[in-house]
């Protein structure tokens, strides 16, 4: 899909769209086992803490290595639905309720096993897709998809937060809060009155700018979503302060409709009928019948008597 789009979203420009097949995407196989979490931050993702009020409302998992792909996944939700045991694992009974949640990555577990998908759910997640206890059910079979991150119902912008440390000759910050796919393909900023862009890489879960220092306050944003989707925020960060929060003015995928079927049809528009007038009918006019003529009786001449000679 391809879209045109400029707008203005406060401080922060929408810019051209190019945008990967709409989420969700398709059902995979999976399994999920459970852990403690991390309630209080600390995760391989580096969030702050559980968010429970809000979405993604305490559901959070950390996923293996390859899913993980060294912090790129962080932020990326996945809906979850539990279909039995996982067997290889040597589980056996395991409930499965009829409800999925929607996690999103926040920390990183374990080696792949089994050649198969794994994410290790927090206990809110776990109990969320079972009808017995988890302490029951260790390893369930799941399958699962990614879907969107919903933070545009709440009217959640990103957030940019500084690392600890920074300075103009040293500048990290974190991006939380991403909408849609949940996760950054592309980061950089741009000095105030520079036109050169400066890239951020990620390293570890935080983005790290690199060369052109010292940078010149307010800095620009740019940042691109997985799905190819680019905002530009505008003199977003103000200052180069440690732990600083800035918001980012808006999200991604907002001019997407999300979580639709897996299979996007071509929306067909409903076609808008042209206005039929009222038919007039054409008149018929009353049938005159052909006059039949009055008959004329054909004259009958006046005998004209034969004139009688005078004797």
């Amino acid at each position: 899909f391809l879209y045109f789009i400029v707008s203005i979203h406060m401080h922060a420009i929408l810019l051209l769209h190019t945008f990967a097949a709409l989420l969700p995407a398709a059902w995979e196989d999976g399994y999920v086992t459970y852990y403690g979490g991390v309630p209080n931050g600390g995760g391989a993702c580096g969030f702050p803490g559980e968010v429970t009020s809000t979405f993604p409302f305490g559901n959070y998992a950390a996923a293996d290595f390859t899913l993980y792909d060294s912090a790129k996944a962080c932020g990326a939700c996945y809906e979850v639905k539990c279909v039995g045991p996982f067997t290889q694992a040597g589980a056996n009974d395991c409930q499965c309720s009829s409800s999925s949640v929607v996690i999103q990555v926040e920390d990183s577990c374990c080696t792949r096993e089994y050649n198969t998908p794994h994410f290790d759910l927090n206990p809110t997640a776990m109990d969320a897709i079972l009808d017995n206890s988890i302490g029951t059910c260790g390893v369930a079979a799941v399958k699962f998809r990614q879907v969107d991150c919903a933070y545009n119902p709440e009217g959640k912008n990103i957030k940019i937060v500084a690392k600890p440390g920074t300075s103009v000759y040293w500048y990290a910050f974190f991006v939380w809060d991403v909408a849609y796919t949940g996760m950054i393909e592309k980061a950089r900023i741009k000095s105030s009155g520079s036109s050169t862009w400066i890239d951020c890489p990620l390293t570890g879960a935080y983005y790290q700018c690199s060369g052109g220092t010292p940078y010149v306050e307010p800095y620009t944003v740019e940042l691109t979503d997985t799905a190819g989707e680019v905002l530009v925020g505008v003199d977003v960060i103000k200052d180069s302060s440690a732990n600083a929060e800035w918001d980012f003015g808006t999200n991604f995928g907002k001019s997407l409709t999300t979580n639709a079927p897996t299979s996007v049809p071509t929306a067909v528009p409903t076609a808008v009928p042209t206005a039929v007038p009222t038919a007039v009918p054409t008149a018929v006019p009353t049938a005159v019948p052909t006059a039949v003529p009055t008959a004329v009786p054909t004259a009958v001449p006046t005998a004209v008597p034969t004139a009688v000679p005078t004797a």
